[in-house]
């Protein structure tokens, strides 16, 4: 199993770029910095997503569920900006099940919030 900080083919600026930008983006999403920790954790999944596609099938299926903690925090991210529509498209764009990537007592709160805008 991998781990946030393990990702394997990536190092060197990418693997820098990588956790400043996922770290950058826990830390304005625990200040409340909604729009930023978007952009920074958005960041960091497009370089996730850029190592992914490198690798084969199965590999790149193995390696999203090693690292849906990072896809969790983007979606998050999103529903705490109050945009649940946003999240819910990014987490089927990327394979990832919204409700698996976030926290137990979110996915309620992502429901509700798909059914107020859809």
């Amino acid at each position: 199993m991998g781990h946030l900080d393990d990702l394997p083919g990536l190092d060197g600026p990418a693997a820098l770029a990588w956790r400043v930008a996922f770290e950058g983006g826990r830390q304005a999403l625990s200040a409340g910095k909604l729009e930023a920790a978007v952009g920074q954790l958005r960041e960091a999944v497009t370089l996730l997503e850029a190592h992914r596609s490198g690798l084969a099938p199965e590999e790149a299926q193995r390696f999203a569920a090693d690292h849906r903690g990072a896809y969790g925090a983007l979606i998050q991210a999103l529903i705490d900006a109050g945009r649940p529509g946003e999240a819910a498209d990014y987490a089927a764009q990327l394979g990832v099940d919204p409700g698996e990537a976030l926290p137990e007592g979110d996915r309620a709160r992502l429901a509700e919030l798909q059914a107020l805008v859809g």
